[in-house]
């Protein structure tokens, strides 16, 4: 299973569709592009979304995600990360992991965000920008993370290693 940790502000909402939300009135509108950037991604990849935004701790989760809908994303969310005592992106994703890993068969994952404080966990992250957010290009780098096998034993699971798991059932498709 590959997994994509998603930003929201920065990734998919843009300057571009903030200014185009504050003409409209409506609120979180997502750049049409970077929701295509994004279904290219899960498409290719068969990837899964959690999601990492402060979109997260919205109080109506089940809106949230017939948001993503009603904007065009096609890839199916799984979950949400927490929030760490400490508030620092990268940590909240790797208790994520902790929790989670072992019940999924992760092979890999990679982290869109146009913060960079995912600390240890840097390597899978494609950094992206408030003023483009998702372009082709962050997409291409992304797509070759999730083509690298994560080496999950690298990451520590409640104090013990976790074992790497199987080869990716993907094809590109």
């Amino acid at each position: 299973m590959n997994l994509i940790f998603l930003d929201i502000d920065g990734v998919l909402v843009t300057h571009h569709s903030m200014s185009r939300m504050m003409k409209s009135n409506r609120l979180h509108r997502f750049q049409k592009s970077c929701v295509q950037e994004l279904n290219r991604l899960t498409q290719k990849t068969g990837a899964l979304i959690v999601v990492s935004s402060t979109w997260r701790l919205d109080s109506d989760w089940v809106g949230t995600l017939q948001h993503f809908r009603s904007e065009g994303v096609v890839g199916d969310v799984i979950g949400r990360t927490g929030r760490s005592e400490d508030r620092i992106r990268g940590h909240e994703i790797q208790d994520w992991l902790d929790e989670h890993a072992k019940e999924l068969l992760i092979d890999s994952f990679v982290i869109l965000d146009d913060d960079s404080d995912m600390d240890h966990l840097s390597k899978h992250l494609v950094q992206t920008s408030l003023d483009g957010g998702l372009r082709r290009y962050h997409t291409d780098s992304a797509l070759q993370i999730l083509n690298r096998r994560w080496a999950a034993k690298s990451l520590v699971v409640a104090g013990e290693g976790i074992e790497p798991s199987r080869p990716s059932r993907a094809t590109g498709a």
